[in-house]
């Protein structure tokens, strides 16, 4: 499966998700569990391939930016919120990425290489900084950044790895239980929410990403210059956010 096969089915997923979201249709909203991981890696396969890394995050910073406002109507419906969209924590898994793999080639801070993310990860937990996706997408950047490879080990704990950035919320509820116990608080038994549950549909996008085979891909419609394929995806985002924003408008004027 090449990355444009992959880009395809991430565009619509999220397409789909955010379909979901408008017209509250679960079932859309578990296909759209697909998405993240699927454009993470992506994002990890564009760093590890790309020519220019600092165009890479710079482009990467200024959809960011402008899929501010669409993001904002979408979600919230006003101009702007304090939380980012998805870009935003694209660029910050970008950087992060780009640390902890320059970490990992030194023979000393490769064993702690771990820093920037638990750093970034603490950062977001304690509200300092909120985007979509936020901690769990900082998580899954640093899996596919130290075990992400060939050989059937290295798929294994990628998926393990998968699996508690997914649930890294119920998992440190039950790390801090003892230590909320000793100070005298009962928090409960930790469980899981069904929303929370229904995030085991991401690691779904495993096989797909272990089935990629390394080729870039051709548009399948026409050909298009590669510029306009590569920036039309970037454009999708925002863009299909403001086109549902508005039907969803138009819809609640009409009814």
């Amino acid at each position: 499966m090449s990355a444009m096969a992959l880009r395809i089915i991430a565009c619509v997923s999220m397409l789909l998700d955010h379909i979901g979201f408008t017209f509250n249709i679960e079932i859309l909203r578990i296909i759209g569990r697909l998405a993240f991981p699927l454009y993470l890696y992506l994002l990890y396969n564009g760093y590890k391939h790309s020519s220019n890394r600092v165009m890479y995050a710079v482009r990467l910073g200024i959809f960011a930016i402008i899929s501010q406002i669409p993001f904002s109507l979408f979600t919230k419906g006003k101009l702007f919120i304090t939380n980012g969209n998805v870009f935003v924590t694209l660029f910050i898994c970008l950087i992060c990425i780009w640390i902890t793999d320059a970490m990992l080639r030194n023979n000393v801070a490769k064993w702690v290489a771990f820093l920037p993310t638990a750093a970034v990860f603490s950062t977001y937990y304690l509200g300092f900084i909120d985007s979509d996706y936020g901690e769990k997408g900082i998580l899954m950047a640093f899996v596919f950044t130290v075990f992400y490879g060939r050989g059937y080990m290295r798929k294994l704990l990628t998926a393990l790895g998968m699996l508690c950035s997914v649930f890294y919320s119920y998992i440190l509820d039950w790390v801090l239980l003892p230590v909320l116990w000793i100070f005298g608080k009962d928090p409960g038994i930790p469980t899981l929410s069904t929303w929370q549950m229904l995030q085991v549909f991401s690691l779904l996008a495993l096989p797909l990403i272990f089935l990629y085979n390394g080729q870039k891909g051709k548009w399948p419609i026409g050909k298009p210059k590669a510029q306009y394929v590569k920036y039309g995806f970037y454009a999708f985002y925002p863009a299909h956010l403001l086109v549902l924003w508005l039907v969803a408008v138009v819809i609640n004027a009409l009814i």
